[in-house]
């Protein structure tokens, strides 16, 4: 009988998945390794290895899901909304997204509050600046029909 149930959370999932690997492709790696020698580098220097590990996971999966969800928001684009309306839209669940992830990661069990709202500053920078970035590559892609 449970193999007649239909799980929708796990097809979302597998189609979240397939999203963020087609996001991939639609990162600039030179641009996050200019921004990671300019701006993390020096501020994670004093973090032990473990803590550096957790603040460039905690920074990396922060501009792949913001990336992706500006590629999912890219459909309000096509409908004829400016880029203010959609980060209007999305201010919340790219907060909320945040949060998430910094508990995912659990900074406050490794880093100090200091750390903390200094990661949370690159954060809230890379995850509006990789929003824009993955509306306009979704609108472009969709726009070839590659989505």
């Amino acid at each position: 009988m449970e193999n007649n149930i239909v799980s929708f959370q796990k097809i979302a999932d597998s189609r979240n998945q397939v999203l963020q690997q087609k996001a991939l492709y639609g990162i600039d790696s030179k641009e996050l390794n200019k921004y990671y020698d300019t701006v993390v580098r020096d501020s994670i220097q004093h973090y032990s290895i473990l803590q550096k590990y957790l603040a460039e996971e905690y920074l990396g999966e922060t501009v792949i899901d913001s990336f992706t969800m500006g590629i999912r928001a890219s459909k309000l684009r096509l409908d004829g909304k400016n880029m203010e309306d959609i980060e209007k839209v999305y201010l919340c669940d790219l907060r909320s997204l945040l949060t998430d992830l910094s508990r995912k990661h659990q900074l406050y069990q490794y880093l100090r509050d200091w750390d903390v709202y200094s990661l949370s500053i690159m954060a809230e920078d890379l995850s509006g600046k990789w929003f824009r970035k993955g509306v306009l590559y979704g609108e472009k892609q969709r726009k070839m029909k590659l989505m």
